[in-house]
């Protein structure tokens, strides 16, 4: 069997990142979006898509270059690490499987917002339902609120936020920066599970 058709058969169960990926193709009218038309072709014209939108939101050509370069690579690593782990029957390394943390590593956090925005992604987490008797609820957070750094720390998705929720000591305070109608403010809450309901509909639960 052929690494290629192997890949393909992958696409039943993509990530995030590609349900992202083919997600904007689709918004941006792409053929990559009536099924990316093979996996290669569709990934070239991701690629060319977000580097003519880094270009666009300021980055030096050469630098969005390397930029969607570099993106596309990660998918890709991402995707072969998803195929091994399938493949030998062992579980996939949360590392590898990651790759926009990698990139946000490798960008820093201020070109990675740039990316993010230039691309139209968020780059924080929307709070879209509180649970009752949670410790959002408790704290004041409200629906609609941005949260936009935790501990200090900048978070740009649910996964972020849930991975410093388990840092530190469970229950010592800690400080959310929030956007709430354009303004800014601190709430403090114990460290540990906040109770919000983020993203779209299905939005996973910090």
């Amino acid at each position: 069997e052929q690494l290629a058709d192997q890949l393909r058969a992958l696409e039943d169960k993509p990530s995030a990142d590609a349900a992202d990926a083919q997600a904007n193709a689709g918004r941006a009218g792409a053929p990559g979006a009536r099924g990316f038309r093979g996996f290669a072709g569709g990934r070239e014209e991701l690629q060319q898509r977000e580097q003519d939108a880094l270009t666009a939101a300021g980055f030096a050509p050469d630098r969005a270059e390397w930029i969607a370069h570099r993106a596309s690579e990660l998918r890709m690593q991402a995707l072969q690490a998803r195929y091994d782990a399938a493949r030998g029957g062992k579980p996939l390394n949360a590392a590898a499987d990651s790759p926009e943390q990698t990139l946000r590593n490798e960008l820093g956090d201020a070109d990675y917002e740039r990316y993010l925005q230039a691309l139209n992604r968020p780059t924080t987490v929307a709070v879209r339902d509180v649970l009752a008797s949670s410790p959002a609820e408790k704290a004041g957070l409200k629906p609609g609120d941005q949260v936009v750094a935790y501990d200090g720390q900048r978070v740009f998705d649910a996964r972020d936020l849930n991975a410093l929720t388990l840092k530190g000591n469970a229950g010592e305070p800690v400080v959310l920066d929030v956007q709430r109608d354009g303004q800014s403010l601190q709430i403090v809450m114990p460290r540990g599970p906040v109770g919000i309901l983020s993203g779209g509909r299905f939005g996973p639960r910090p």
